[in-house]
C-alpha cells in the first residue's frame, strides 16, 4: 500500500517561531498550553507544534527536517511513529484546518494578556445578565470581537472602528454597535473617544478600547494562530448560535440543551429554568451549529463545540462578508473623501434645520412652562439610576463635543456664571442632600461623578470656588451688597447699569 501523500498548503512567508516552540524543538521544554487529552498529552503538544510550524512558512518537507533534528525529548511519538503516520494523522490534519481557517497573523501568546481579556470575558458576561435577554446577543458578538482583537493584535488597547466591527460581528447596523461600545465603557474596560479625529486624521483614527490588566497569571488555553471561525459566521446562523458556541467552547464536558439555554444566557437569570420557547429557540440554533460544522451532538443528546465549518459553511460566510464588505468600503471611501458630497452636504443641512426647529419650539415656549419642563426633567434624572444617569450625562456630553463644543470651557463657563449666593445655596444643600443617602449609594456616585470627571478632563473643586464659598460664608450678604456699602460710606456715586464707580 502507497504512503499516504503529504497535502500541499498555501504558501507564505517563512517567519520566527513564537519563543516557547523554539524551546521545544531546541531543548525538548514543553511550552505552558491546556492538555485536552490528558491520556495522551504528547498528541496535544506535537499536533499544535506541527500547526506552528505549517503557519510559519514550513511545508511538510521542511516540517519534518525540523522534527528530526529537533531535541530527542521533543517529537518522541511522531519519531516512534515514523513519516508516513505523522504526514497522516498530523500534517494532513493540520493543513485541513488551515485551509478552513482564515490565518490573521502569528502573535506569541501573552500571559498576561491573555489573563487580562479571560478576566474580561468574565465581566463581559456579569454585564449581559444584567441586561434583559434580547439585548444579549448584540452585546456579546461586540464584546467578543474587541476582545478577539485584542488577541490577534497582541494588545490590551487596540483601535475599534465601527466599519470594521460590522464585519466583525455581522451585525450591519452601526448605531446598534456604537450603543454596545458605550455599555462596554466602565464594566469591560475604558472606551477612549477622545482619540478620534475626524479634522486631521480622518483616514487613521477610531475610537479605542482599553482592557485593564489583571494580577497574577493562570494557565493559559493553546495558542490560537487564526481566527476560531470564518469572517462572516454569525451573519450566516441564527441569532442565538454564537451565544451558544460561546458556551459549547468553555464546556469541559458534554452539555444538555437545558444546560446550554442557561450557560449561553437565553434565559432571564442565572437561576432561571428555561422556558419551551427558549428551548425551541435553542435546539434551532444547535441544529444550524450541526450543520455548520460548529457543534455536535452525541447519542444520548448532549452537544460539544467543533472547530471544524463545513466547506458550505465557510463559502456561505465568506459570501455574507464579501457582500458587507464592499458596503462597508463604498461607505469609508465616502467618509474619507471628506464633507463635500451631495450626501454630507444634505445631511448637515438636514441637522442644521432640525437644530433650528428644536430652538425655535423651545423659545415659543411661555417661560413658566419651559421652567415646568426643566423641573420635570430634573426630577426625573433625580430618580433614575446611577448607571442611567452616568449614561444620560455622557451622551449629552458627547452630542455636544460632537458638534464643536469643550466639556471644560463649559464647565468653568457654568461655574462663573452663578453668583456666590447661589453656588453657596447649591453646595450647602447638595451636601445636606448627599449626607442623608445610603453609604453604598454615596460611594456609587462619587464613582460616578470621578469616572465623569476623569474621561471629559472637567476640574474637580477648584481653588476658586473654594475662596468664593469661604467668602460668602464670612460675608452672608454678599460680596456685591459688602462693596455697595463701602462705596456709600465714602460718599461715592454707584453706577447701577454694570457696577462700576466713579469718583
Amino acid at each position: 500500500m502507497s504512503a499516504t501523500a503529504a497535502a500541499p498548503i498555501r504558501r507564505r512567508p517563512r517567519t520566527d517561531l513564537p519563543g516557547p516552540w523554539r524551546d521545544y524543538l531546541a531543548h525538548g521544554a514543553l511550552p505552558l498550553i491546556r492538555v485536552d487529552d490528558p491520556d495522551h498529552p504528547r498528541s496535544n503538544y506535537e499536533a499544535t507544534a506541527t500547526a506552528v510550524l505549517l503557519r510559519h512558512g514550513y511545508d511538510a518537507d521542511e516540517a519534518w527536517r525540523a522534527i528530526q533534528a529537533a531535541h530527542p525529548s521533543a517529537f518522541t511519538k511522531t519519531r516512534k511513529q515514523g513519516h508516513s503516520w505523522w504526514v497522516k494523522y498530523v500534517w494532513n490534519k493540520a493543513v485541513a484546518d488551515d485551509d478552513t481557517f482564515i490565518p490573521v497573523g502569528t502573535a506569541q501568546t501573552d500571559p498576561a494578556l491573555a489573563g487580562a481579556v479571560h478576566a474580561a470575558r468574565g465581566a463581559l458576561e456579569d454585564l449581559a445578565w444584567r441586561l434583559p435577554a434580547r439585548q444579549r446577543p448584540a452585546l456579546l458578538l461586540v464584546g467578543h470581537a474587541v476582545l478577539d482583537r485584542m488577541c490577534r493584535v497582541g494588545a490590551l488597547r487596540v483601535p475599534v472602528p465601527e466599519r470594521d466591527l460590522v464585519l466583525d460581528t455581522g451585525l450591519s447596523d452601526r448605531k446598534t454597535i456604537r450603543a454596545q461600545l458605550r455599555l462596554l465603557h466602565g464594566p469591560l474596560g475604558t472606551l477612549h473617544t477622545d482619540v478620534w479625529d475626524p479634522i486631521h486624521k480622518r483616514d487613521t483614527s477610531s475610537f479605542e478600547f482599553e482592557a485593564p490588566p489583571v494580577e497574577g497569571v493562570g494557565e493559559i488555553p493553546p495558542p490560537s494562530l487564526h481566527t476560531p471561525l470564518p469572517r462572516g459566521c454569525w451573519a450566516a446562523l441564527p441569532r442565538p448560535s454564537h451565544q451558544l458556541w460561546r458556551a459549547l467552547r468553555k464546556s469541559s464536558q458534554p452539555v444538555t440543551t437545558e444546560e446550554l439555554a442557561v450557560a449561553a444566557l437565553l434565559t432571564e437569570h442565572r437561576s432561571s429554568s428555561p422556558s419551551p420557547h427558549q428551548i425551541r429557540a435553542a435546539r434551532g440554533a444547535l441544529r444550524a451549529l450541526a450543520e455548520a460544522g460548529l457543534a455536535v451532538c452525541s447519542g444520548d443528546g448532549t452537544w460539544v463545540a467543533s472547530t471544524r465549518p463545513t466547506r458550505k459553511h465557510v463559502e456561505q460566510s465568506r459570501g455574507e462578508f464579501d457582500t458587507s464588505r464592499v458596503q462597508v468600503e463604498g461607505e469609508r471611501m465616502a467618509y474619507r473623501s471628506g464633507g463635500s458630497s451631495a450626501w454630507n452636504i444634505a445631511r448637515a443641512a438636514a441637522h442644521k434645520a432640525q437644530r433650528a426647529r428644536e430652538v425655535s419650539w423651545w423659545e415659543g415656549l411661555p417661560a413658566d412652562e419651559r421652567e415646568a419642563r426643566r423641573e420635570s426633567l430634573a426630577r426625573r434624572f433625580q430618580a433614575s439610576a446611577v448607571v442611567q444617569q452616568e449614561e444620560r450625562k455622557r451622551t449629552l456630553a458627547d452630542r455636544r463635543i460632537r458638534h464643536g463644543g469643550d466639556e471644560a470651557a463649559r464647565y468653568r463657563a457654568w461655574l462663573a456664571s452663578l453668583s456666590d449666593e447661589e453656588l453657596g445655596w447649591r453646595s450647602y444643600t447638595r451636601a445636606a442632600d448627599f449626607a442623608t443617602l445610603a453609604p453604598p449609594l454615596q460611594q456609587a456616585l462619587v464613582a460616578a461623578w470621578n469616572r465623569h470627571r476623569s474621561h471629559y478632563k472637567l476640574p474637580y473643586r477648584t481653588g476658586v470656588v473654594s475662596i468664593r464659598l469661604e467668602q460668602h460664608t464670612l460675608l452672608p450678604v454678599g460680596v456685591r451688597e459688602r462693596d455697595d456699602a463701602f462705596w456709600i460710606q465714602q460718599a461715592l456715586p454707584i453706577s447701577s447699569n454694570d457696577g462700576r464707580r466713579y469718583g
